[in-house]
């Protein structure tokens, strides 16, 4: 019922600035169990007041249904006039929340008190809008399953106020969606060298060099003073080697042809996984997708656009725009 109600429901809709106002006319209202319970016992109490003829219960009677209509108009004028600005959601990896971040201020400037804003089956978060403070901001956190541009859904921002009796809501469609990058492989099995493309482990006795610092690994017998860490051994981690590699000038390639699994899903881990150790190394590095090549570079802008072409990439070997 709710999900047939919900797709034919009215709503309000994000513009392109993110931003959005509830109107009257989008409003829905319906009591809750609370109101229901009482809508039976004034019924109830009008059916006693009609049976004995008493006056004093007629008054009582008639008092509480003024007070339950005014309730109804409280809880619908508290809803409407509210305004909702939709923050920038960064980037997260498959299995991870998104952070949605919401700004509610008040149009009319009054107060709006226990204003609620969730997704279908998240919890809500509670706002308080008040005349003399900033817009209130609201985080609403949703758990990714799959890689991708990720929509949560219509955002339902509803009131109980002031007694509870009934409950009015709104949907507000075209939510900004989060980008979801893929999910990230435990551990690479591969060693970053400049001067390669990647390079399985089992190789690494053939890519160590002289001139970057690769990693560090544990102490073994034969290796120079001179590789040992001693800075993380005066502060008890015990003795480390540092890795060095070989730079002769050509850059990392992250190829897709490298990775030979035959499932794309961790195809795509073990390169996210790739991409992040190298941007951690700060290595210069491109990658390499079926009908899709992004140049050598660095920094966080880089890592982005890599990230995007894994997130988007589609199970036929391409990247989605």
């Amino acid at each position: 019922m709710k999900k047939y109600f919900r797709k034919f429901a009215r709503k309000e809709t994000f513009d392109n600035k993110r931003c959005a106002s509830i109107t009257g006319k989008r409003i829905y209202i319906l009591p809750t169990r609370y109101g229901l319970m009482l809508a039976v016992l004034l019924f109830l109490m009008l059916l006693g007041s009609l049976n004995y003829a008493n006056n004093p219960a007629y008054l009582l009677t008639f008092l509480l249904i003024s007070l339950s209509t005014n309730a109804m108009y409280q809880t619908w004028h508290n809803l409407r006039g509210v305004q909702i600005q939709q923050m920038a959601t960064r980037p997260v990896f498959c299995g991870q929340e998104a952070c949605f971040q919401y700004q509610l201020s008040s149009q009319n400037s009054t107060e709006k008190p226990a204003i609620q804003v969730n997704f279908d089956f998240s919890q809500a978060s509670v706002a308080d809008l008040k005349t003399s403070q900033l817009p209130e901001i609201l985080s609403l956190n949703h758990l990714t399953h799959h890689r991708g541009m990720v929509k949560p859904g219509a955002l339902i921002v509803s009131t109980r106020f002031p007694l509870g009796l009934f409950r009015a809501w709104c949907y507000i469609d075209n939510v900004e969606g989060v980008l979801v990058y893929p999910k990230l492989a435990k551990e690479s099995p591969y060693l970053f060298v400049s001067s390669n493309n990647l390079l399985h482990k089992n190789n690494q006795a053939d890519m160590l060099g002289n001139d970057d610092f690769l990693q560090l690994r544990n102490y073994q017998l034969g290796d120079s003073p001179r590789q040992i860490d001693w800075k993380a051994f005066a502060k008890e981690r015990g003795l480390m080697s540092k890795q060095f590699s070989s730079q002769q000038g050509d850059p990392l390639i992250i190829d897709w042809s490298n990775f030979s699994d035959e499932k794309i899903e961790t195809r795509l881990s073990l390169m996210a996984r790739a991409i992040v150790s190298a941007d951690n190394n700060h290595l210069a590095y491109a990658l390499h997708l079926p009908n899709m090549k992004i140049a050598s570079n660095s920094g966080s802008k880089h890592r982005h656009e890599c990230l995007s072409a894994l997130a988007l990439f589609d199970n036929t070997g391409h990247s989605s725009d």
